[in-house]
């Protein structure tokens, strides 16, 4: 380690969950940079642009995202941090349990009417 000491708050834990343990372990042990292609390549981020159509990018992103259904993004977000780790039988069960409480909900209702009416759905996260 370049400078005596080694990732914490997580970062040895996660990091071969996302890139795998070789590539972890070189990232980690050597502290060498890798750039946005390599970055790419082991899976540690999902998208590459220059600089020059980054902002853009991330703007349009930004704007797709927003413009989704709000409480199924939560719920799928809360699913799929509070499934890792789990067997199967259990994670499957939390994610029957909160799909079916967005059946409950308002946007749902939104977006499948939305859906019929073949236009773009309004969600409002109730």
């Amino acid at each position: 380690m370049k400078w005596g000491f080694h990732a914490c708050d997580g970062g040895l834990i996660r990091l071969p969950e996302i890139v795998g343990r070789g590539n972890a372990m070189e990232m980690i042990l050597s502290g060498e940079r890798i750039d946005a292609a390599h970055a790419y390549r082991i899976g540690l981020v999902n998208r590459v642009f220059p600089p020059a159509v980054l902002l853009e990018e991330s703007l349009i992103y930004a704007e797709q995202l927003a413009s989704r259904a709000p409480l199924a993004q939560q719920r799928a977000k809360d699913v799929m941090v509070r499934t890792e780790g789990l067997n199967l039988d259990e994670a499957l069960r939390l994610e029957s349990m909160s799909f079916h409480g967005l059946g409950q909900t308002g946007d749902l209702v939104e977006g499948t009417t939305a859906f019929r009416e073949k236009r773009m759905a309004k969600f409002r996260g109730q």
